[in-house]
């Protein structure tokens, strides 16, 4: 089990044909996803659910990253497969006067929508009847080892497109990532990082390019775990300071962090603003079950349904920096 699906509808086997009425989605509480909740008893349910979130969280960087800025924006639930996002235009310049009530230039921000599938990431795994029915008689709680790389590998799949995006479009609309947008700013990188300095001098040059397209900050920054590691190496100006120490001290810069899916030899830039990212969620990270066999066998699946919104404004500037060959 290495890699989630993504699809933008789930499968139609079991809980999911309770989400279809008369073509259309339809709400349903959580327990209705649970089609056989005799199978796992409602502590195993509790069990299950705390080890596939505490799982996740822990695979989870740049996404929790948003979460934690509070750049979230929540959706009308399983039936939305697209999310839509207004590209404004700027207005003219203000007006100056002393008196104030002299007649101002009016004057609109005009928009464009653009739009964002919206899939559903997910893994399923299976549980044998026997085997639960034993590891109850001897008192051991459930087994939940499946359901955790389940959980990992979904969350792996958010994390993936929120820095690389993800090949699945919808009515030609396609979901890009921090170093795959089309209107990210490059930046060539100072030299490679293996070289005190080159590093630093990088970051630096990223968020000059970002000044020139009016976006100030907050940053997060990102690197490749190779290059975030050489940042390590000490100058030997007897300053007692890494590249890292100075990138971290670059103002406005929020912090500096590696990321397993970033090719190596990148490094990102973001600026973290509703207007440059957030995470759109229909559907939080959960587990649905429905029985197979005849009951001996329980299906599940983790899924979440979720697309990070990396965007740009209607004068084509992305507040996303990247750099390659580090």
């Amino acid at each position: 089990m290495e890699t989630a699906n993504i699809t933008l509808a789930g499968s139609a086997r079991g809980g999911f044909a309770a989400l279809l009425e008369h073509g259309t989605l339809k709400a349903v509480r959580e327990h209705q996803m649970r089609t056989n909740a005799n199978l796992l008893r409602k502590q195993e349910w509790e069990e299950l659910d705390l080890r596939l979130i505490n799982v996740a969280r822990s695979r989870l960087t740049g996404i929790l990253d948003l979460i934690n800025a509070g750049l979230t924006h929540r959706l009308g639930g399983l039936g939305t497969t697209v999310t839509q996002y207004e590209q404004l235009t700027d207005m003219s310049a203000a007006n100056i006067s002393m008196s104030g009530v002299t007649r101002g230039e009016q004057d609109d921000a005009g928009f464009n929508l653009i739009s964002i599938p919206v899939p559903i990431i997910h893994k399923d795994f299976a549980a044998n009847i026997r085997r639960l029915m034993a590891s109850r008689k001897l008192g051991d709680s459930i087994d939940t080892a499946q359901g955790e790389i389940a959980s990992r590998v979904v969350a792996d799949g958010l994390e993936n497109m929120l820095f690389n995006g993800s090949n699945l479009q919808l009515d030609g609309n396609k979901i890009y990532g921090y170093a795959t947008h089309p209107k990210r700013v490059i930046v060539s990188t100072a030299g490679d990082w293996g070289t005190v300095g080159n590093s630093y001098t990088t970051i630096l040059n990223m968020i000059s390019a970002l000044h020139l397209k009016k976006q100030f900050g907050p940053y997060g920054v990102y690197a490749a775990t190779v290059q975030f590691n050489q940042t390590q190496t000490y100058y030997t100006d007897g300053s007692g300071q890494r590249d890292l120490d100075r990138i971290i001290k670059i103002p406005n810069v929020q912090f500096f962090k590696p990321s397993d899916w970033l090719t190596a030899g990148t490094a990102i830039v973001v600026q973290l603003t509703s207007d440059v990212v957030d995470l759109a969620i229909a559907e939080d990270m959960r587990t649905i079950s429905w029985a197979e066999f005849g009951g001996m066998q329980e299906q599940f699946k983790v899924m979440q349904c979720a697309v990070p919104r990396v965007k740009y404004d209607a004068d084509n500037n992305c507040g996303v920096a990247v750099s390659t060959g580090n």
